[in-house]
């Protein structure tokens, strides 16, 4: 995979030479040859542009993964005097054109980084119930060791020592299996909520099991995605209206005034 970046970031520069090329711009300034932009050369480069100069991109995408880091790197380069020009769409950036279309996915972002925000909040939760969770265990099992006469001093020392399993998560599994009760869908079809490669049925049992496992992230984001898309539809759904009242007949007039109880809904004038 390393050697196909290389050769993937090879080709965009090459792409780049070209249309700086036919641009018949022969002053080619080169912030990185071989990797993509990273942060230092990009800010370098911000600072360096003058009035009348062009970047040159393989891509927009090539700037940033967010729409508003895209949108505020365009920015300070037309606020320098400056022309962002991308290959793949063979041709200058309007700055304008592209806040228009990267204006929807801004939701979308903020979106992203609430649901971050949550799954490191549960994350330092989970953690913190296992530290406490952990001190219990060692402080009973110190507890009944020494009602034993058991040296712990011995113990601790032993040269033979086992490898200890795999640490679980077990606040993080009873979470996870609820949320996916709560959405009424069985572990299959939870697993096909992950768009890249669904996760399998024995993958999502060893996470409620056990809390723990390889892309046990990417399962609980797009658990966490999906109820709020059913959140977000059932608030978007139009209220029933209260049904209209029943014609009133003369035996419920003659019975209400009676007994005093009226119809519900529905005042009686005597």
């Amino acid at each position: 995979m390393q050697g196909y970046a290389y050769y993937h970031a090879d080709s965009e520069f090459k792409a780049i030479k070209t249309m700086a090329e036919r641009a018949f711009i022969d002053n080619l300034y080169v912030a990185h040859e071989i990797m993509p932009l990273d942060d230092t050369a990009l800010r370098k480069m911000l600072r360096d542009l003058r009035p009348a100069d062009t970047v040159f991109v393989a891509s927009i995408a090539a700037l940033s993964d967010l729409p508003s880091e895209v949108l505020d790197i365009v920015a300070k380069i037309t606020a320098a005097g400056a022309t962002i020009v991308s290959a793949e769409h063979g041709g200058p950036i309007n700055p304008l054109d592209l806040r228009r279309y990267l204006t929807p996915f801004l939701g979308l972002e903020d979106a992203a980084k609430k649901i971050d925000a949550t799954l490191q909040a549960e994350r330092q939760k989970h953690r913190q119930e296992i530290e406490a969770y952990g001190r219990q265990v060692q402080e009973r099992l110190v507890t009944v060791l020494m009602k034993r006469g058991i040296d712990m001093a011995a113990i601790l020392s032993g040269k033979d020592e086992i490898c200890p399993k795999t640490p679980t998560n077990p606040s993080r599994a009873r979470d996870l299996k609820a949320k996916r009760l709560a959405l009424g869908i069985t572990q299959e079809q939870a697993g096909l909520l992950v768009p890249d490669k669904a996760v399998g049925k024995s993958t999502i049992s060893a996470f409620e099991n056990d809390g723990t496992g390889p892309r046990i992230d990417d399962y609980e984001l797009w658990l966490n995605f999906e109820a709020s898309r059913r959140k977000v539809a059932e608030q978007s759904k139009p209220k029933p209206e209260a049904p209209d009242a029943l014609p009133l007949t003369t035996q419920d007039v003659l019975a209400a005034k009676i007994t005093g109880i009226e119809p519900q809904g529905v005042q009686i004038n005597g």
